[in-house]
């Protein structure tokens, strides 16, 4: 058992000794920012404006930057211009903890999707995508990697379209033709071309049945796709039976 001398070490005392002595604004900010890894003053100002009627509404660029910049609070920047910080590591630890024990659940998922949007929308796809996934949105995760996912495959990143697809549970993955078909890509370049067909026989019902919620231009999108696959496959099976030759 800790000592009452412990206690007043310990780094969870220091951590409450150091939010006691912080206007209220303060406190709030700490606790919204320690979802972040990574933090810039108009992200945290998205995070203080979170909640629809938030009163936090005030805390706009200029206060979050009088308070990444000012306060000391274990923040420290990670760039020359003052673009981007962090929290020492323990203590965003110890703030993350506080976080969980203070707010709910669907709270601190409502922080996590606000985190998720604004680096969408600033083209963080990786961020976007982790805060998702925190905020256990897998739809907005599948989202994303849907509008994402073609880009990857340009730039011939099939193992991170691979690690993408893990993210998810199979059951999202089945119910979304996008996700199906990167899934197909990725096993015409793994050389697994035999576990093509029962996944494209998938995506062609899904394309076929009504009531799906596919435009008909994204329809018509996969079904040039799936041609695209099996071209795809076929001419790299022909290649290796050449080379081996």
């Amino acid at each position: 058992e800790l000592t009452a001398v412990d206690e007043r070490l310990s780094p969870r005392f220091l951590v409450h000794e150091v939010l006691a002595r912080q206007a209220p604004g303060v406190r709030d900010f700490l606790l919204r920012a320690s979802i972040l890894d990574r933090m810039s003053v108009p992200l945290c100002a998205a995070l203080m404006r979170a909640f629809e009627g938030d009163t936090a509404n005030g805390e706009g660029n200029n206060r979050v930057e009088a308070l990444l910049r000012n306060t000391n609070l274990f923040i420290v920047a990670l760039d020359e211009t003052g673009e981007w910080y962090r929290f020492h590591n323990l203590f965003r630890e110890l703030m993350r903890y506080e976080l969980m024990t203070q707010w709910d659940s669907e709270s601190i998922a409502t922080l996590n999707r606000c985190a998720s949007l604004w680096f969408a929308e600033n083209g963080y796809i990786e961020e976007a995508l982790r805060y998702a996934l925190a905020a256990g949105d897998t739809c907005r995760a599948a989202d994303i990697m849907e509008q994402e996912i073609h880009t990857r495959l340009n730039r011939e990143d099939w193992r991170g379209v691979e690690h993408w697809l893990f993210l998810l549970p199979p059951s999202v993955v089945r119910q979304r033709a996008g996700l199906l078909l990167a899934q197909a890509w990725v096993l015409v370049i793994q050389d697994k071309a035999e576990s093509l067909p029962p996944l494209i026989a998938t995506v062609q019902a899904m394309l076929a049945d009504p009531d799906t919620g596919l435009t008909e231009e994204r329809r018509r999108t996969a079904r040039a796709e799936i041609d695209a696959i099996q071209s795809y496959s076929l001419c790299w099976r022909k290649w290796q039976a050449d080379v081996c030759l």
